[in-house]
């Protein structure tokens, strides 16, 4: 078990510099509290024969965008690299007797918060070494959370709530109040830590976290191998599978809210052995996680999603039948894209209620892997093969989406980010620098949306391999620079009024500036994404803050910008902000009326393959494509389906995640999809692959209207064509696979 604690750990540097003469290497603590004392210390050895002098030159700077200047390199140069603003510079002699080792302090005094770099040169005679490190201080703790904090973490562990408290964020997302760790047998609940193997006490964590101020979301998913429908002899992730029965997670969430709730509940009601409710520890209930994740061995819900959301409705109508006030979170679907959420809208119930009416806040996960952020086109946790699609939105254009989706489904109910962040090492990560950079601003890309909150993954991991690096503290107890962006974030956020940010244009497409609300008054965060550049707009003096924390008064038109964000407020001039702020408003002015406009648009959808995973496009509004079976024959009233030859069939790719792609019907000379369209211009796209190494893909009605040469590789075939009312044929010279058609008028 990794133990994370809220304290500066100490640590020894593993950059060593030896030679004839002397042993150099960096020890101490990589962080250190305000007002505090630094612990860094360097230990020179003297392995010789002979007592030796070493001189060394200490440099402190400033280190604001987290410059990674740690070697032990072999160079003479008296002069220290140029990070940031020198802090520190002193020069001391140091006796070393033979055969021992010498401690020395390098900072004497305190340092304020912030990021430093400490390096130091040593020298005796000839010989010369240099080491160095960065150096982190904490920024000042919370007094009080905000009431309702739009900052989160995952986490697990019963040794991370203080941790988490000192970071700041308002909110746990506890993984382990899981069905199977409360649930021994049929008809018993236990959450004092009773079940075995994993004795998980659910009341003491959830109580650690309530006196530290913190609220939690639990999220409810794992069923109890006694109750999986695994089927007989399946041996990989039984508990992924859905229970035999569903209204035994209706029963699971009506004992957890009853016993957790702020309502209490006669004895008969509740099958706890201790027999305890009301207990006013949870106000928030998550039913299960990543249902749209597909994979037997080790997806969260081996099922359909209509099962997920069959089940879903019968935990949240256990949780609103234990608590009424308490509100009801969906799962964290994989992805932020509309296809992924539209199911909660689409999907509708025999009583003709959706699962959107059952929830109070709907969930989405991402995390942008190897790419920015604010570019990235493709999540790597719910697209687990291939690559992004040409033309894909990005993340902060997806969210746009997301948000519109919910205005035209959902209006008014939040969205929250219940898992984002980004790996150290594996297959979706990079270095511990991006980390540090990218947290924030994964994390203010999505509250500049209008997301509610955002919960990162994870409180602490630094094992190589998918999620488990995640964390913004190290195995070894150590905190990453992503732990002290994200603590600078939380700080900087106190009173910035919930809603959208804008965007702001600047001349370098590559440099992002927010301008958001705090405390009714203009404050702006930028960021670059290419090289380091000045931030050039005139606001005049600013109050900034790096993303360490650290604060000075300064010009913002000659702040120099870089991966990791900066914080300006008390802005010096801010009526520069207004005619910006203005143009981005009348730019998304602009963009929902052309969604308006394109909502009028005439569009005939066509998703061939399954009715299972089915295809939505943003139209001015999300459009739903018309799933089509291989068994689906042409029917007049309809005005759509097969006809011709027999055997067509129909295939999956499951390691596929675009459900345009992940589904086709394959087709054979002789037969056709007939189907009827008005008159009119469309911009006709066609998704498609050759069995063999190329076939012609014909559109006709009563005459040739357009042809397709499509190989085996398949790809995005379009044509704008003015096209006739009445019958339309579509078919092939050979084997096709036909996997998405669609016409939308122009």
């Amino acid at each position: 078990m990794n133990i994370c604690i809220p304290r500066t750990i100490a640590m020894t540097i593993a950059v060593a510099a030896t030679a004839s003469g002397f042993e150099i290497k960096l020890a101490g603590e990589s962080a250190s509290e305000p007002g505090a004392l630094p612990g860094r210390t360097v230990l020179l050895t003297n392995p010789s024969a002979e007592p030796i002098k070493v001189d060394l030159a200490i440099s402190v700077q400033r280190n604001p965008q987290n410059r990674d200047y740690i070697s032990n390199g072999q160079s003479s140069d008296a002069a220290p690299p140029v990070v940031g603003e020198p802090v520190l510079a002193r020069k001391v002699g140091i006796p070393v007797p033979v055969g021992e080792t010498v401690e020395v302090a390098l900072v004497n005094r305190p340092l304020t918060t912030g990021a430093y770099w400490v390096g130091v040169r040593a020298s005796s005679g000839d010989v010369v070494r240099k080491v160095a490190a960065n150096h982190y201080v904490f920024p000042p703790a919370l007094a009080t959370l905000p009431e309702d904090s739009p900052f989160g973490m995952n986490g697990a562990d019963f040794d991370y709530p203080a941790f988490n408290r000192k970071l700041g964020v308002g909110w746990m997302r506890f993984e382990n109040l899981k069905w199977n760790m409360s649930m021994p047998e049929p008809g018993r609940y236990a959450f004092d830590g009773s079940v075995a193997p994993w004795r998980v006490d659910h009341d003491t964590y959830l109580r650690k976290c309530r006196e530290l101020g913190m609220k939690v979301l639990p999220y409810t998913f794992q069923t109890p191998k006694w109750l999986s429908r695994a089927p007989e002899g399946t041996k990989k992730n039984i508990q992924g599978h859905p229970p035999k029965d569903f209204a035994t997670y209706g029963e699971m969430m009506f004992q957890l809210a009853a016993r957790y709730g702020r309502v209490k509940h006669p004895a008969a009601e509740l099958k706890s052995s201790d027999g305890l409710s009301g207990l006013g520890l949870l106000d928030v209930y998550q039913l299960w996680n990543e249902p749209n994740l597909e994979g037997p061995d080790w997806a969260p819900w081996v099922g359909s999603m209509a099962e997920y959301f069959e089940i879903f409705r019968l935990g949240a109508e256990g949780v609103k039948r234990a608590d009424p006030s308490a509100r009801v979170a969906t799962a964290g679907f994989a992805g932020v894209g509309v296809d992924r959420v539209d199911g909660l809208y689409r999907h509708v119930y025999a009583d003709g209620k959706r699962p959107v009416d059952f929830a109070d806040i709907l969930c989405v996960h991402y995390y942008s892997g190897k790419q920015q952020p604010e570019v990235a086109t493709l999540d790597r946790n719910a697209t687990r093969t291939g690559d992004a699609e040409p033309g894909a939105p990005t993340y902060p254009e997806s969210l746009r989406q997301l948000m519109d989706w919910r205005d035209d489904f959902a209006p008014g109910k939040p969205i929250w980010l219940t898992e984002t962040g980004n790996d150290v090492g594996g297959p979706m990560g990079l270095g511990e620098w991006e980390q540090g950079a990218k947290i924030p601003r994964v994390t203010m890309l999505a509250l500049a949306a209008g997301i509610d909150k955002v919960f990162i993954y994870r409180e602490c991991g630094s094992t190589p391999a998918q999620h488990a690096g995640a964390g913004l503290m190290r195995d070894d107890d150590t905190y990453r620079a992503s732990w002290f962006t994200f603590a600078t974030l939380i700080r900087q956020f106190v009173g910035v009024a919930p809603g959208r940010a804008w965007r702001i244009a600047h001349p370098d497409p590559d440099v992002w500036v927010h301008v958001w609300m705090r405390d009714g008054k203009p404050f702006v965060t930028a960021w670059t994404l290419g090289k380091e550049t000045d931030l050039g707009l005139d606001l005049g003096k600013c109050e900034v803050v790096d993303a360490f924390g650290h604060a000075m008064r300064r010009e913002a038109k000659t702040l120099r910008l870089g991966a990791y964000p900066q914080y300006l407020g008390a802005i010096g001039r801010p009526e520069a902000l207004v005619a910006p702020v203005k143009a981005a408003q009348q730019q998304e002015a602009a963009r929902q009326a052309a969604r308006r406009r394109d909502a009028t648009r005439r569009a005939l959808l066509f998703d061939f393959g399954s009715k299972e995973h089915v295809a939505v496009q943003t139209i001015g509004r999300v459009r739903v494509f018309q799933p089509v079976l291989a068994a689906d024959r042409h029917d007049p009233a309809r005005g759509w389906g097969f006809e011709g030859k027999d055997g067509a069939r129909d295939f999956s790719s499951h390691w596929i995640a675009d459900p345009l792609r992940k589904d086709r019907v394959r087709l054979q000379a002789g037969s056709a999809f007939r189907f009827r369209v008005e008159a009119g211009r469309y911009r006709v796209s066609l998704q498609a692959a050759a069995l063999g190494d190329s076939v012609t893909v014909s559109l006709r009605g009563e005459k040739p209207l357009h042809a397709w040469d499509v190989g085996k590789s398949g790809g995005d075939f379009e044509a704008e064509l003015d096209l006739p009312s009445g019958d339309l044929w579509l078919d092939a010279d050979g084997w096709v696979e036909l996997q998405g058609l669609s016409l939308v008028e122009v």
